[in-house]
């Protein structure tokens, strides 16, 4: 049995793979830990496949105290030093408000001599949490209209998001209607400026001055790409601090990496969020952020570093990407390639944030294989996509809580 611990990683009451299960003998194995006696209940139920293969059995112990004595011995053992990260991220998974626990024990009578060594876990995970940012979107804008309403009652100008869009690209156009919609169903005021595609940088800089200098504009939004004479870079930096709700420039990013008040990249912050309403603590975790755009990989990296996770970027010169992410506990797929992050690179129990989204309703991440191994998944769609522009908002709805000093940063 002791043999049989090798490898043990902890998982939620039912999210084991249960097909074509078969009884199998139980007993009971008292172990003295850390002064006290942990009871563990070997149980009756594993997989045909497993069986046959001899590399599976699956225990309960009679708590989660108990389980969580003996992941704790366990680990102060240091013999299983490849799981151990696995060993942290479902204990973290498995203890918010479980009266319940079960502990799975991976092993090979075959492969063992004596000596301890480490297995890495192979569990078949049935079902995975969903990260809801739809719902979550729909809870804050409620939210929102609260909050703007006391703005407003309390004597402020009802604040406005100011959107540029410069020549005629249809898709942008569309994001600036989307947002604009947005903006009234939350009882925030839209300003919606055009510009000719020929319009120069200089031209567009005094369109930015003049948003800047109107105290009821708390967020301003320069819709990208811009046409090519323009210096989109020059442009973005120009944005004022305090109405970057959209999180573009280089002052706001340099804050943000040096933990000090900004408005990150409505994405990343959107996915903060989200991770937050699950309470899903991140401190200690190691994570994996695939894309290094700088609004999306780059800033998602520095979030989740102040977050204290330790993280890796990875990118189209990574070499050995599926090694770097079989050993993340939060992946986060925001490279813009279809299905680019497989399930069999995945460690079990990890948490997946999908940010892409590409033709089809698919996104960086293959949803189906991904959500066998994740404890928590992002669908797309409906999972990052509705926090982006609800993001934008809310920054906008701090900017004007902020300026009328009902928000200290």
């Amino acid at each position: 049995m002791r043999r049989a611990l090798a490898g043990i990683c902890l998982v939620a009451l039912g999210f084991c793979g249960t097909t074509q299960e078969r009884d199998i003998p139980t007993g009971v194995e008292r172990r003295e830990i850390g002064g006290g006696v942990v009871e563990l209940t070997v149980t009756a139920r594993a997989s045909e496949n497993a069986i046959a293969s001899g590399r599976f059995t699956q225990m309960q112990a009679t708590s989660c105290q108990a389980a969580q004595d003996l992941l704790a011995y366990e680990m102060q053992q240091e013999r299983y030093r490849d799981t151990r990260r696995n060993f942290r991220t479902q204990n973290m998974f498995l203890y918010r408000g479980a009266e319940y626990c079960q502990i799975v024990g991976i092993y090979d009578p075959r492969g063992h001599s004596g000596e301890e060594r480490s297995i890495e876990p192979a569990i078949a995970m049935s079902e995975s949490t969903l990260l809801d940012g739809k719902a979550l979107s729909e809870k804050m804008r409620v939210s929102m209209q609260e909050r703007i309403e006391r703005l407003v009652q309390a004597g402020n100008e009802r604040p406005v998001l100011a959107t540029i869009l410069v020549g005629s690209d249809p898709a942008s156009a569309t994001y600036v209607r989307m947002k604009g919609r947005a903006c009234e169903a939350v009882g925030m005021l839209s300003e919606r400026i055009e510009l000719p595609g020929q319009t120069t940088t200089e031209q567009l800089l005094k369109v930015i001055d003049t948003l800047n200098a109107n105290p009821q504009v708390r967020g301003i939004l320069l819709q990208h790409p811009v046409p090519e004479q323009i210096d989109e870079r020059l442009a973005f930096d120009r944005i004022d601090a305090t109405r970057d709700v959209d999180g573009v420039t280089t002052l706001g990013f340099g804050k943000i990496s040096f933990a000090d008040q900004a408005y990150p990249s409505c994405t990343p912050a959107g996915i903060m969020r989200l991770l937050a309403e699950y309470d899903i603590a991140l401190s200690g975790l190691k994570a994996v952020v695939i894309g290094r755009s700088p609004i999306l990989g780059k800033p998602m990296a520095m979030l989740l570093l102040n977050a204290n996770c330790t993280v890796t970027i990875c990118h189209s010169r990574t070499v050995d990407l599926a090694r770097e992410v079989s050993e993340a506990d939060l992946v986060v797929a925001a490279c813009g390639k279809p299905r680019l992050l497989r399930g069999e690179w995945l460690k079990p129990g990890v948490i997946v944030v999908d940010a892409g989204y590409n033709p089809g309703n698919v996104g960086d991440a293959d949803f189906e294989s991904c959500a066998q191994k994740a404890a928590y998944i992002t669908p797309v769609p409906g999972g990052v996509g509705p926090m982006t522009i609800t993001m934008l908002l809310e920054h906008t709805v701090q900017s004007a809580e902020r300026h009328a000093g009902l928000m200290s940063d």
